[in-house]
């Protein structure tokens, strides 16, 4: 799926399963859940899964941004993308978020991506989440949870290092 645009959505803009789907240049823009007590995500990924890529998309929803839920996921890649909330950061907004209760997601990669004023999570990876994390910026988020994956060279807006990372 390539370059679409999806503005005031109040429901999940792309719910998919399967194998080597590859979501490109994407915006989604101003999900309207929240206000009417509807959950949404802006990109879930359902069901077991694998060779999945979410690259260069433009993302400011104010739930979950990139959903990886139930089952079993293999090489997912996730880099080039921006990752925004409202700009006081106290929205529930999730960047990327793999469910806790998964059994694996394997080699899961995070690269290269611009999370901004996500005040519920920029990165929520349960422990069973393997992967690495490398080169992104976080500005005005809470704290990522790295879950089991390995993680440096990311910046964090206060400067300070974070989970041993150096900036």
């Amino acid at each position: 799926i390539y370059n679409c645009r999806i503005y005031r959505c109040p429901a999940d803009a792309f719910s998919f399963t399967g194998h080597k789907n590859l979501l490109i240049e994407h915006s989604v823009v101003d999900q309207r859940g929240n206000s009417q007590g509807v959950h949404a995500d802006a990109f879930v990924n359902i069901g077991t899964g694998a060779n999945n890529t979410f690259r260069y998309n433009v993302v400011r929803w104010n739930g979950q941004q990139i959903y990886i839920a139930e089952s079993t996921h293999d090489n997912l890649a996730v880099y080039g993308n921006i990752f925004g909330g409202d700009s006081s950061g106290s929205q529930g907004a999730k960047g990327v978020h793999a469910q806790s209760a998964n059994p694996v997601v394997n080699f899961l990669l995070v690269y290269n991506n611009t999370f901004v004023n996500l005040g519920s999570s920029s990165l929520s990876l349960g422990s069973n989440t393997r992967g690495d994390v490398r080169n992104n910026i976080f500005f005005n988020v809470a704290a990522p949870s790295f879950g089991g994956t390995t993680h440096d060279f990311n910046w964090f807006e206060s400067g300070e290092s974070r989970n041993g990372e150096a900036n």
